[in-house]
């Protein structure tokens, strides 16, 4: 069972130190000691000798002061980068030119809350460095993969210097770890993933022989909208489930996928009562007809894709009995239960918007640019578990995140590594508090016992390397299509493709240990 207070604690104390991807650094619990930068601000403090001992005649001991803490529980820490200064130097970073600019682009105030955090963090970083950002907003999800990817490629082949750092499209950027243009940010030492504004998790899962060339954290303001989750209607649920708290559910370790089905059952409706179903009815939760709630609940299950060698390197490793068992149950929760649609994500996200669906599968985008201007409540919970004997909840993001790399045709790669740390570091100190805090929770999500659960789901994310990595591995799809064809075939196609993936792994493998050596 878990607890509001153990969750709670173990999130702040690991994830906003882990993805940093919430709160403010802006001041701390003591007022006297308040900060300003977390790139100048130092996060401990010596351990100094008890004087209680002293009017007692009790031995003195030395006691460490707790670490000086900002207001939502985070521990202060600094930056550690030299006292530098690049006056009149450009700092140029490549990022897509459709929503994702956000986490960059904001050339002027506008009284938007989020982008005005934006502007002052970038003015902070210009300012303290002497610097110009340049920021090189092109390309969307659909033509990144044909055009703008290969644009970077051409500009780093021929020693352009073009771009001093590059927030990719997650899914075809990685593809760019066998081509040796980018820096083992490992080998870079003004790169620090100790600290608190890089993912740790993150970074594990896409090493390779000691080398890591994508950074995930607090500059991915991507990350934290692709959170898989599921949305619910609470008037729907008050009508049709009286007295059921799901966030208490949650809470208890009981928010499973038979729960979500029963009280999807009491949902369905026939609206029009024409005996046919359809999207002018009710149902208790929807399915989308391609692959993403397929990936969000086999993610949830904490099924996994990968292992490591002896040596630490990737390997395809997948238990086949119990992926295919979870395929079973995901076949006839979405294909043999009549509360369940199944069908396009534009019919979902308006039936969803209309009153018509009690759960809907999605992420946290949609949340926060449609559903809040358009809905009067709704509700958040994290995946549901397979059963109660899972060991917890499993949070999938979808691709669509961006992840950082540093060119390897940069001019001065100190000059890129301190300013990359700088901006991610002032990132975690002033601007994800409002994208997080403000944002998502006070601003968008209708109510306290949804921020509650979106701690959970950042608590919970994982990553797997064969997932990452698929474009060049290519076996994902034997567990994501027998959702779609209905059929469990899983173990016959993970069979026909798994010696093909695993020559492409190895593959894979042989390109980085060859750029790492040549």
């Amino acid at each position: 069972m878990m607890t509001r207070t153990a969750k709670s604690t173990r999130l702040l104390a690991m994830l906003m130190a882990a993805l940093v991807l919430f709160a403010s650094l802006a001041a701390c619990s003591n007022k006297e000691d308040n900060v300003t930068s977390s790139t100048t601000t130092v996060a401990t403090s010596d351990n100094a000798p008890s004087t209680d001992g002293a009017a007692t005649g009790a031995t003195t001991e030395n006691t460490p002061e707790a670490p000086a803490l900002d207001e939502y529980g985070r521990e202060i820490v600094s930056a550690d980068l030299p006292d530098v200064r690049y006056d009149g130097e450009t700092f140029t970073v490549h990022t897509r030119g459709n929503v994702e600019q956000y986490e960059w682009l904001a050339e002027e105030q506008t009284g938007d809350r989020l982008h005005d955090a934006i502007y002052t963090r970038n003015a902070a970083i210009e300012e303290k460095y002497g610097i110009d950002l340049v920021v090189i907003a092109e390309g969307t999800w659909s033509d990144y993969s044909s055009t703008t990817l290969p644009k970077i490629q051409a500009s780093i082949r021929a020693g352009d210097g073009a771009y001093d750092l590059i927030a990719g499209y997650s899914s075809p950027f990685t593809n760019m770890v066998t081509t040796g243009m980018l820096y083992d940010l490992n080998t870079l030492k003004n790169i620090n993933f100790d600290k608190p504004w890089w993912w740790q998790n993150f970074k594990q899962a896409t090493e390779i022989n000691g080398t890591n060339y994508f950074g995930l954290g607090a500059l991915s303001l991507s990350a934290i909208y692709s959170m898989s989750c599921v949305l619910f209607n609470p008037e729907i649920l008050s009508e049709t489930n009286a007295g059921v708290d799901p966030y208490q559910l949650v809470l208890d370790g009981k928010w499973t996928w038979d729960k979500m089905t029963e009280l999807s059952m009491y949902a369905l409706s026939d609206l029009d009562g024409n005996a046919v179903f359809d999207t002018t009815d009710r149902y208790g939760m929807a399915f989308f007809n391609n692959a993403n709630n397929t990936n969000q609940y086999i993610v949830g299950s904490g099924e996994v894709l990968t292992g490591r060698d002896a040596d630490g390197n990737p390997i395809i490793s997948v238990n086949q009995e119990n992926m295919s068992d979870i395929i079973d149950k995901l076949i006839k929760m979405v294909h043999e239960n009549e509360s369940c649609y199944y069908g396009a994500e534009a019919d979902i996200r308006k039936m969803f918007i209309d009153g018509k669906v009690l759960f809907h599968n999605y992420w946290l985008y949609y949340a926060q640019t449609q559903y809040a201007a358009q809905m009067d409540a709704y509700g958040i919970l994290p995946t549901p578990k397979v059963s109660e004997s899972q060991d917890n909840y499993h949070t999938w993001i979808q691709g669509g995140m961006h992840i950082y790399g540093i060119p390897v045709d940069v001019k001065n790669p100190e000059r890129t590594s301190i300013l990359t740390e700088a901006f991610a570091a002032e990132t975690y100190a002033s601007l994800l508090p409002q994208y997080y805090e403000v944002v998502l929770k006070n601003r968008y999500f209708k109510d306290e016992a949804s921020s509650m659960m979106m701690d959970i789901m950042y608590d919970t994310v994982e990553f797997d390397f064969v997932r990452l990595f698929d474009g060049q591995i290519g076996i994902l799809a034997a567990t994501t299509g027998p959702i779609t064809s209905k059929t469990n075939n899983f173990v016959s196609q993970i069979k026909a493709t798994l010696k093909v993936g695993e020559k492409k792994l190895a593959t894979m493998l042989a390109a980085v240990n060859k750029n790492i050596t040549g």
